[in-house]
């Protein structure tokens, strides 16, 4: 009898008091010495009057009907079903079951399968939803030495540019920037950084020799303006002297003045002032 309780301790802790009948297997010396070593104190009941220790015997009946109801099996399997079933049972005065009572949790039956499961339900919800926003969405991803425009949270301009130095999770990267500083950044603050091609530097031979005759034949033709307008600069109204037999005379030409051109467009009064007579 020592084995069993043992065992039963170990899961559920000592006792402070154990209530029995004066059966020979709780009267013995061998208990006895267990019970005092580990400090249990041990009450019996009345000799013939199994009304005392009433909660036993009530838990015995109980157990002994369980045990008529239970399906075929070995006798194992039978007290471990019908264990199960009174352990599980919620009890008419304290409403909870005393599972519950000891574990502080519901055990799961085979009755909790016609409940509807809401952490099941919110879990498929949740699946479902990110399914259908995987199937639209466009997964963005950098590697290591990659070029790229971080936002920027300090002053200056909003997105400065810098260098993947590593990459520190699924969606997060650190980014070293021209200053050499090395900041973190979640890859929706990160966008790819392309840079513009030299266009004047890839062009073929025979497009880069045409563009230097246009620039000779452009520059020729500036110089050219130049020395045009440099010679009419330096002309100056033109004088003219007349010699007479009797006296000299001097006469100035000049430039004519240019007229002032005006515009042809018909003017037309606005919407407003069609009622009105003006002047």
């Amino acid at each position: 009898m020592a084995s069993p309780r043992i065992q039963s301790f170990s899961n559920h802790g000592l006792p402070e008091l154990i209530v029995s009948d004066n059966g020979t297997c709780f009267t013995s010396i061998e208990f006895k010495e267990f019970l005092k070593k580990n400090g249990i104190r041990h009450v019996t009941s009345a000799p013939y009057h199994a009304a005392s220790n009433g909660l036993a015997e009530r838990a015995v009946q109980t157990f002994k009907r369980m045990m008529k109801k239970c399906p075929e099996g070995t006798l194992t399997a039978k007290v471990a079903r019908v264990l199960f079933s009174y352990r599980v049972t919620p009890h008419t005065t304290t409403g909870l079951s005393p599972a519950e009572l000891l574990l502080g949790r519901k055990l799961r039956c085979t009755l909790d399968s016609i409940h509807p499961n809401l952490s099941r339900k919110v879990m498929k919800k949740q699946e479902q939803q990110t399914k259908d926003h995987n199937k639209k969405a466009k997964e963005r991803w950098f590697k290591t030495g990659d070029s790229v425009l971080i936002q920027n949270f300090s002053f200056g301009p909003k997105w400065i540019p810098g260098l993947i130095e590593s990459v520190t999770g699924p969606v997060s990267y650190k980014v070293m920037l021209g200053d050499g500083r090395v900041v973190r950044r979640h890859v929706d603050q990160i966008h790819t950084h392309h840079r513009r091609p030299e266009v004047r530097n890839n062009l073929p031979q025979t497009a880069s020799m045409t563009l230097s005759q246009t620039d000779q034949g452009s520059e020729a033709w500036l110089e050219a303006e130049e020395v045009v307008l440099s010679e009419e600069k330096l002309e100056e109204p033109a004088t003219t002297e007349a010699v007479g037999s009797s006296e000299t005379e001097q006469r100035t030409v000049t430039t004519p003045t240019p007229l002032r051109r005006h515009s042809r467009r018909e003017i037309k009064l606005p919407s407003y002032l069609k009622d009105f007579k003006l002047d």
